[in-house]
C-alpha cells in the first residue's frame, strides 16, 4: 500500500512539474537599426489586422482575445517605429493603409497528446507565423507588398520546469509577432513604401 501511495505521489509530482517551453528556429526575422531613423515629413498609417489559424491543415476559428494579442503587438511595432505621425484602425482616414494578415499554421501528434496525459513523456508542437503586409495609398493604389514567417517549436517536458521562466510559450509568441511586424516595417520603408505623400503623389 505504502509502494502505492508512492508511486501515485511521484506521478502527480511529474504531472504538475511539467513544463512547457517554446523556441525559436533558425532563421528569424532580421532587425537592422530600431527604430529607423524618421523622415522629416511623417504620413499617417491605418491598421487592418485579420487573423487566420491551420492545425494540422484544417482551417480554425481564430480566438477572439488571441486575434486581440495579434493586433496589439502589430499596433505596438509601427507606433515605436516613429516612422508615423499617428497610427490608427480600420478604415479611419489616413495616408497609408496597411492591411496585416497573420496565419497562425502548426502541427501536433493527437496521439502524442492523449499519451501525454497518461504517461509523462516529452511531446513537441510546431507552429510558423506567417505575416503578409500590403500597403496602399489614400486613393487605393498598391505601394509594396511584404511577406514574413518565422517558426517556433514548444516542447511539454518535465525536464522542462526550469525553462519556462525564460521561454514560456505567450512570451515568445509575443517577441515573434513583434520582430515580425519590426521586420516588415523595415522592409517596406527601405522599398519608400512610406514616402507616398512626401513625393508629391495627390
Amino acid at each position: 500500500m505504502r509502494i502505492l501511495n508512492l508511486l501515485s505521489l511521484i506521478l502527480a509530482l511529474l504531472f504538475i512539474t511539467t513544463g512547457c517551453a517554446t523556441f525559436r528556429e533558425d532563421g528569424r526575422a532580421t532587425l537592422s537599426k530600431w527604430p529607423p531613423d524618421a523622415p522629416v515629413n511623417k504620413n499617417t498609417i491605418a491598421l487592418q489586422v485579420s487573423g487566420n489559424w491551420i492545425s494540422n491543415d484544417e482551417q480554425q476559428d481564430v480566438n477572439v482575445d488571441l486575434l486581440e494579442n495579434w493586433r496589439k503587438e502589430v499596433f505596438r511595432a509601427y507606433e515605436t517605429s516613429g516612422l508615423f505621425s499617428a497610427v490608427k484602425s480600420g478604415t479611419e482616414k489616413s495616408d497609408i493603409y496597411a492591411d496585416v494578415k497573420i496565419t497562425d499554421k502548426g502541427d501536433f501528434s493527437m496521439f502524442m497528446t492523449i499519451l501525454s496525459h497518461i504517461i509523462p513523456i516529452p511531446r513537441k508542437t510546431h507552429d510558423c507565423l506567417i505575416f503578409n503586409t500590403t500597403y496602399k495609398d489614400k486613393n487605393g493604389r498598391l505601394l509594396s507588398t511584404v511577406s514574413k514567417t518565422e517558426c517556433v517549436n514548444t516542447w511539454f517536458s518535465v525536464f522542462l520546469f526550469p525553462a519556462m521562466f525564460s521561454n514560456f510559450p505567450e512570451t515568445v509568441a509575443k517577441d515573434v509577432l513583434f520582430d515580425l511586424n519590426r521586420s516588415s516595417i523595415l522592409e517596406a520603408n527601405s522599398k519608400a513604401t512610406f514616402n507616398t505623400v512626401s513625393r508629391g503623389e495627390p
